[in-house]
């Protein structure tokens, strides 16, 4: 219930003030934007909130590079070639420190490296009582699961920090690119059926 409570806040937020201003933005500039994009870094935000309640601010008229989300692509990349290169190819990329290998590599690092802090920080601040975890809003999955403790006896998991880092990848991984894909395609359809647009715009 809490995390459904910070899940619904959060999506109205971000929707009200980072998607709708970038909307009337671009509209009242004549600018041509990749709407894929715009839908990646809103549901990108948004999923990292979700996740791990700190919100990245990849949603911004200015569209900064964000150097965790261009390492999932890249992770995501490399790991669709090793269905596709010969595993002779693969073993000696990996041998040498070249190619997608070496992409996959560095990119791993700087996801590791982020989430590691984003555990490391919510800890302590759980720790110190300065996020208060009885918030109106609700809250995370990741304050929701340190509050839970080490290990859950109904499951038999252990939470560490690496069920921690793994949990939220998944998340990130799952919650990013599905929405955004969706979204983009959705308004593609909308926009290639005038009869379901005007009915839309009626409602």
């Amino acid at each position: 219930q809490s995390f459904h409570k910070f899940l619904v806040s959060t999506s109205w937020n971000k929707v009200e003030k980072g998607l709708i201003p970038i909307l009337d933005y671009v509209a009242k500039q004549g600018l041509m934007v990749d709407l894929q994009d715009v839908f990646q870094r809103l549901t990108f935000d948004t999923t990292c909130k979700f996740v791990t309640g700190y919100d990245p601010g990849c949603l911004s008229i200015d569209f900064p590079g964000v150097p965790f989300s261009k390492a999932m692509d890249e992770v995501e990349e490399a790991i669709f070639m090793r269905h596709i290169l010969p595993e002779i190819v693969l073993k000696l990329e990996r041998w040498l420190g070249i190619g997608q290998e070496k992409k996959l590599s560095k990119s791993w690092k700087i996801l590791d490296e982020v989430i590691c802090k984003y555990i490391s920080v919510k800890q302590e601040e759980l720790k110190k009582g300065t996020k208060s975890t009885n918030d109106e809003e609700g809250f995370d999955l990741l304050t929701s699961y340190i509050n839970l403790g080490d290990n859950d006896i109904t499951t038999g998991l252990k939470r560490d920090d690496k069920f921690l880092r793994d949990t939220i990848i998944n998340f990130m991984i799952a919650g990013r690119d599905t929405t955004s894909s969706a979204l983009t395609w959705f308004i593609w359809l909308v926009s290639t059926h005038p009869t379901v647009l005007n009915k839309i715009r009626e409602e």
